[in-house]
């Protein structure tokens, strides 16, 4: 199991105790566990996020290269002499935003 997943369980873990608490405190604690209840609502579903953006998606899981023009301050593609476009080799999925210099996690 990553260490993603472990902490999205753990996440989990904590936000059913809390729900399942939250109405046995009075004033100001109810308020401070109804705060926290929406933050751990907030790191759970960006734990989902980065979890699901490792897997990639149906562009970065078919191997393939991503090529991309360099725009310069204006809006246009940067060329060289000749006008040869310049591009690069994309290092995030343009899609999914998966990091491609690492392997896909299953």
């Amino acid at each position: 199991m990553s260490e993603i997943q472990k902490a999205i369980d753990y996440c989990k873990y904590q936000l059913t105790n809390l729900k399942e608490d939250v109405n046995k405190v009075p004033g100001v604690f109810h308020q401070r566990m109804e705060e926290a209840i929406k933050t751990q609502e907030c790191i759970l579903s960006a734990l989902q996020d980065r979890s699901e953006r490792k897997k990639g998606c149906e562009w970065c899981n078919k191997g393939l290269r991503f090529e991309c023009n360099l725009i310069d301050s204006q809006g246009n593609t940067a060329s060289v002499e000749n006008n040869v476009v310049q591009t690069c080799i994309a290092d995030f999925c343009p899609h999914c935003g998966r990091d491609l210099r690492k392997p896909v996690e299953k």
